[in-house]
């Protein structure tokens, strides 16, 4: 468990920043699109003449309310070659009205910024910025001719409000429980702003588990200005820690069932090999002890310790023999020799009591 659930925790953190990346990668992705709007209305002859000439043509039949919901934007905005608003307005689609929003007009003319100053055709500026209305995705790119080779000649910008309905578009397109604040917003749950407040460009994301059941990632996206705009948390099921759990049990149970059966089998050897054999020896050694009968030899055939223990065993037992043996030779002829001594003896006890009475006769 202790090895194998900390793997499935980091799988878990890997999965929880590629998540993250994926979110942040949908938002590039739709500042792509948005740039990619944009050259196609920055590079069209209509919008040259119309920077350059000041053709009201233009405004008539491409510049009005409808102009929005096509384009799905909420902000329109074109640049003349000195950095002034040759036309530009802000309106909301879902309420049908045009939509005062000082703070963004500041923005895209603030030399600073640079918003409209390009160095090559190909030149696009684009990210998050935020407005009193809300955070919102900007692209500029420069105006030129239809065929790109014309000078620059002002600029074009539009923009798209980082609302709900989006917010949820990228959601869906990520399949993931996404969620986006404004940064410094107070509706930011209190968990989330903590970690947010800790991250910075080195420390871009923070993936911290709430529960054993959720776990949640964070990170900052900075604005135009580099400076953070936006707390996305992407909040997950721990899935891949409940089955590192899983999976963690079951190794600890088939470890016991493995390290059980291991006993049993090694017990089990261990009785055939080893205490059967020490048994035999033991009942033989205790047989011939209680019967001293010498030739009850083991027959056991191995080349280890305990094979060698009953050669040597058998060994002791022919030498006990031999000698039981020698000893009961001996025994017999010391029998044999007191038989012929008392032979002798009594032949003698014979003749002289008849010697004696052969000299009491003859006194």
């Amino acid at each position: 468990v202790f090895i194998i659930q900390p793997s499935f925790a980091s799988l878990e953190k890997d999965d929880a920043q590629k998540n993250l990346l994926r979110c942040t990668d949908a938002l590039e992705s739709d500042l792509g699109n948005l740039s990619s709007l944009v050259r196609d209305w920055s590079a069209w002859d209509d919008t040259y003449r119309f920077v350059t000439q000041r053709d009201d043509s233009f405004r008539e039949t491409n510049l009005m309310e409808t102009t929005f919901s096509n384009t799905n934007t909420e902000f329109v905005c074109f640049l003349t070659p000195t950095n002034e608003v040759l036309w530009g307005k802000c309106y909301d689609t879902a309420r049908a009205e045009y939509l005062e929003v000082p703070d963004l007009f500041n923005f895209v003319l603030a030399p600073t910024n640079k918003i409209g100053h390009f160095l090559t055709v190909d030149d696009v500026h684009a990210g998050v910025i935020v407005t009193s209305r809300g955070p919102m995705l900007l692209a500029s790119r420069p105006v030129t001719t239809t065929d790109r080779k014309s000078a620059i000649s002002g600029a074009v910008i539009m923009g798209r409000f980082l609302n709900d309905e989006r917010i949820a578009s990228l959601a869906e397109r990520t399949h993931l429980d996404l969620a986006v604040w404004q940064h410094g917003s107070n509706q930011i749950p209190g968990l989330t702003q903590q970690i947010a407040s800790t991250l910075d460009s080195n420390h871009a994301a923070e993936i911290r588990d709430i529960s054993e059941e959720e776990v949640v990632g964070v990170t900052v996206v900075n604005d135009m200005k580099d400076q953070p705009a936006l707390v996305l948390q992407v909040t997950m099921p721990r899935t891949i820690w409940a089955q590192g759990r899983a999976a963690g049990r079951a190794a600890t149970l088939c470890s016991g069932a493995a390290g059980l059966l291991m006993l049993l089998t090694t017990g089990l050897i261990l009785r055939r090999r080893i205490i059967g054999p020490l048994h035999r020896m033991a009942m033989s050694v205790t047989s011939v002890a209680g019967t001293e009968r010498t030739s009850a030899k083991l027959e056991i055939e191995r080349p280890d310790e305990i094979g060698i223990l009953a050669r040597c065993f058998n060994s002791l037992l022919d030498a006990v023999q031999a000698d039981h043996q020698s000893l009961e030779n001996t025994l017999q002829q010391q029998m044999t020799a007191a038989s012929q001594l008392d032979d002798r003896l009594q032949k003698f006890s014979v003749d002289g009591a008849a010697a004696a009475e052969s000299a009491l006769a003859t006194i």
